[in-house]
C-alpha cells in the first residue's frame, strides 16, 4: 500500500471511476436492470462494474442521496422502486421549489439575461424543428440554470436539482413526445413573458404549471410503456401464442 497523502492525478482517478460507477448504477436501475428490492451488495457490484469496493460505497451513497438507493441498518443497501408515486412526490416538491426561485429572479435579474433566454429558447425551436432531441437537454438545462442559478439559497437549488440525474437517465428510458417538447418550447416562452412583464405572480405559475405538466407527461409515458410490456406479456402467454411456440 502507498504511504502519504494521493496526488491529484489519483484524485482525478476515482472520482472519474466514481462518476462512472454511479451512472452505471443509476441506468441499470432506471433500465430494470438492477430489480427494486435487490440488495446491492458490494462484492457483487464490484464484480459486475469491475470495479473497487471504495468507489462503488461513494457511488452508493450519491444514489442514496437522489432517493434511488435505500440503505437499511444491518442489511445494507437497496433498489427502490421506480414508480409513478416516487415521480409525482419527485415532481411535488419541484412545483413548489421552481417557482420559489424563479420569483427572486424576477426581481434580480441582470442585464442581458431576458436576451439570453431568449437567444437559447431559439435554438430550442430550432432543435425541435430538426429533430435533434439530443440538444433539447442541454439547451433547458441552461434556459432554467439562467432562471436559478444565481439564486443566495443553496439549500432550495439543492432540492431543485437534486433528482436531475435520475429524471435525466429516466427520460432516457421514456423519451419526451415531440409534442411535448412543442409544449415546452410555448411554456418557456410564457415564462419568458411573465419575466418581462415584471410580475412575479404570473411567472409563478407560470413554472409551476411548466413544472407539472412536465412531471405528467413523464407518468403517463410510464404508464404507456407499462400498459405495451403488459400486453407483450399477455400475447406471449395466450393460448394462440403457446401453440405457435410449441409447434
Amino acid at each position: 500500500m502507498k504511504n502519504g497523502p494521493i496526488d491529484s492525478a489519483e484524485m482525478a482517478a476515482a472520482e472519474t471511476d466514481y462518476n462512472r460507477l454511479r451512472n452505471l448504477i443509476r441506468n441499470d436501475i432506471v433500465n430494470d436492470r438492477l430489480k427494486a428490492g435487490s440488495r446491492l451488495k458490494i462484492r457483487e457490484l464490484t464484480a459486475r462494474y469491475s470495479a473497487s469496493a471504495i468507489p462503488v460505497r461513494e457511488a452508493l451513497q450519491q444514489l442514496q442521496g437522489e432517493g434511488i438507493v435505500r440503505f437499511v441498518a444491518n442489511r445494507g443497501a437497496s433498489v427502490r422502486a421506480i414508480d409513478t408515486d416516487f415521480i409525482r412526490d419527485i415532481y411535488e416538491i419541484r412545483e413548489l421549489v421552481e417557482p420559489f426561485l424563479a420569483r427572486w429572479f424576477v426581481r434580480h435579474h441582470k442585464d442581458g439575461d431576458l436576451e439570453r433566454l431568449e437567444a437559447i429558447q431559439r435554438d430550442f425551436d430550432a432543435a425541435i424543428e430538426a429533430s435533434e432531441w439530443t440538444k433539447l437537454r442541454a439547451l433547458n438545462r441552461e434556459f432554467h440554470g439562467i432562471c436559478y442559478d444565481s439564486h443566495y439559497n443553496e439549500e432550495a437549488l439543492l432540492m431543485a436539482y437534486k433528482h436531475n440525474d435520475f429524471i435525466n437517465a429516466l427520460a432516457d428510458r421514456f423519451p419526451r413526445s415531440r409534442a411535448r417538447s412543442l409544449a415546452v418550447a410555448r411554456e418557456h416562452r410564457a415564462i419568458i413573458a411573465a419575466i418581462r412583464a415584471q410580475d412575479e405572480n404570473r411567472t409563478a405559475r407560470a413554472v409551476e404549471m411548466h413544472v407539472r405538466r412536465s412531471g405528467m407527461h413523464l407518468i403517463e409515458r410510464m404508464k404507456a410503456a407499462g400498459r405495451l410490456a403488459s400486453h407483450e406479456d399477455d400475447d406471449r402467454t395466450s393460448p394462440s401464442a403457446r401453440e405457435t411456440r410449441f409447434r
